[in-house]
């Protein structure tokens, strides 16, 4: 994504990560980025749609705790794949039953 005014927000996201945060959970964002390992947009620009998030997110009292992103269609921590979910597990020292008790939301069904 490189450029804000094409970046939307799936529908019920900011209530859902309201209620989990709520609830205890931390609100990570994982993302593939091909775009930019095939050089169709810059880092700085995927970096100024992740500002904008935040920004958003921010003003609905949500904090977004971390941000995984891979930018190479080849990278075996791209999802589907859970290299990102094991470098979320080992970067937040979780627990085998907080990953069984996470919840992952995509905004495509592949993702899910």
């Amino acid at each position: 994504m490189s450029d804000p005014k094409f970046f939307y927000f799936t529908e019920g996201i900011k209530d859902i990560c309201k209620e989990a945060q709520e609830k205890g959970y931390r609100i990570v964002v994982i993302s593939n980025q091909t775009g930019i390992g095939e050089n169709r947009y810059a880092l700085a620009n995927m970096m100024h749609v992740h500002a904008y998030m935040l920004d958003e997110f921010s003003r609905n009292n949500i904090k977004i705790d971390d941000i995984l992103y891979v930018t190479k269609k080849d990278d075996p921590y791209r999802k589907p794949n859970p290299g990102m979910f094991r470098q979320i597990k080992e970067r937040w020292a979780l627990s085998d039953e907080d990953m069984h008790n996470s919840i992952a939301i995509g905004d495509r069904a592949k993702d899910a």
